[in-house]
């Protein structure tokens, strides 16, 4: 049970929405699986706030934006939703990691963005253990 619910962990450090799933083909109950999911993909947030000047100074100094760059799906929800917006969809759309990892960039404080991005998370596993649960049962009939 421990390798499954640390198996479970460490892929929702990788990815939220691969983790659940998986934790359902190994025979997790729902609870065990969104919740051990949605701990690993909190890790690899705090993973990237705690290295998160470093990480920022080498995305500052990898590509330094042009005045005509399209802006990126992840600037267009900063411009218009900020750190909650981002928080809370970033898990769905581009990866809770990937989004810390442009919060940081952009200089959002790590404490209003761990907050966030843990409700994002939290949100998002909730919905994907009731969807991965729900298609079982209906598999199952």
């Amino acid at each position: 049970m421990l390798i499954k619910c640390l198996s479970v962990f460490g892929l929702g450090i990788l990815e939220l929405w691969l983790a659940i799933p998986v934790g359902f083909g190994l025979g997790l109950s729902p609870l065990l699986a969104g919740l051990f999911a949605a701990f690993g993909a909190v890790v690899s947030v705090v993973i990237v706030l705690a290295v998160g000047a470093p990480l920022r100074n080498w995305l500052l100094r990898l590509r330094k934006p042009k005045a005509e760059d399209k802006p990126t799906r992840t600037q267009l929800i900063w411009n218009k939703y900020g750190i909650a917006g981002l928080g809370l969809l970033a898990p769905v759309v581009i990866g809770a990691h990937f989004g810390a990892a442009f919060a940081v960039a952009v200089g959002a404080p790590p404490q209003k963005t761990l907050f966030w991005f843990t409700a994002g998370i939290i949100v998002w596993a909730v919905v994907a253990t009731w969807l991965a649960h729900t298609g079982v049962l209906l598999y199952h009939k």
